[in-house]
């Protein structure tokens, strides 16, 4: 009697189908993790409302008003997201927002918003920032926008831990932007940074700038108070210590004649591909 092992499929096989298998079910999750929405205007702090996406809070700091998990395709139309003139505090979070003619996300004469992990694509400008005063905008993912941020008086916000790719401008700061504290950042745009010379007393560290193009009008501090700069695609210093800083400042690009005491020589910020294969 043929008494074989009954066949089973090959280890690697089996891998390769359950990583398949995975990542299916990540896409699947991914995509019913949002609700499709149309685009919001709020004007003034009694639209905020469930039925301009609001899911809950009061509006307090302890309790802000939440707009998440949503899905808006604002093809043909000015704005995915329009939020102006208001004081309660607020957080966006989770939402993805597309095609917008002119921003994905504007924010004009706000106070104390949230901007967390959400996704913005081939939009004009993914994040606009106008007259906006205390944001926090972070754990972004940005994607072929023409314009990542445009901050224009807009002073006092933070924005860290947000990735931009495949546009033409990183960041811009205008018109008298000031006191902003921009790091941890990634800028893989075709110009990484431009600020205009109204915008003094701001604060860049631990952001990488992956293109040569960019400008700096105004005067800026570029260090972190661990002492540690910003990597610049274009830097071409040596680290003889190989502690990863360049032995030499990076001049930055710009009437201002700024420099950056402390540049990286690798990005802090990889590409997540790269973080994969690393690990």
């Amino acid at each position: 009697m043929d008494r074989r092992s009954p066949r089973r499929t090959p280890t690697r096989l089996r891998i390769a189908l359950l990583a398949a298998l995975a990542a299916l079910l990540c896409v699947v999750t991914q995509a019913a993790a949002y609700t499709p929405a149309v685009p919001i205007a709020i004007r003034s702090d009694a639209e905020f409302t469930s039925e301009n996406g609001v899911l809950s809070g009061s509006g307090t700091p302890d309790d802000p008003f939440v707009i998440s998990d949503l899905e808006i395709d604002a093809s043909a139309v000015p704005y995915g997201i329009l939020v102006e003139n208001t004081t309660a505090v607020f957080r966006i979070e989770n939402c993805h927002i597309l095609g917008a003619v002119s921003a994905a996300l504007r924010l004009i004469a706000t106070q104390s918003a949230s901007v967390v992990r959400c996704n913005f694509e081939s939009s004009d400008t993914a994040i606009q920032l106008l007259e906006v005063r205390g944001a926090r905008i972070t754990e972004n993912e940005i994607v072929g926008c023409k314009h990542a941020f445009l901050l224009q008086l807009a002073s006092a916000n933070e924005i860290a831990f947000n990735r931009a790719s495949g546009g033409l401008l990183g960041i811009a700061l205008e018109s008298w932007s000031e006191e902003n504290v921009i790091r941890d950042n990634a800028f893989d745009c075709t110009v990484s940074l431009a600020i205009t010379e109204d915008c003094d007393r701001n604060t860049l560290y631990r952001n990488d700038f992956y293109s040569t193009w960019l400008n700096c009008d105004a005067f800026a501090d570029w260090t972190s108070p661990e002492q540690e700069g910003n990597y610049w695609g274009g830097y071409q210093g040596e680290d003889a210590d190989g502690d990863g800083v360049g032995d030499t400042a990076y001049a930055i690009p710009g009437v201002a004649r700024q420099r950056d005491s402390h540049p990286a020589i690798s990005p802090y910020h990889p590409p997540a591909e790269e973080e994969s294969a690393a690990e």
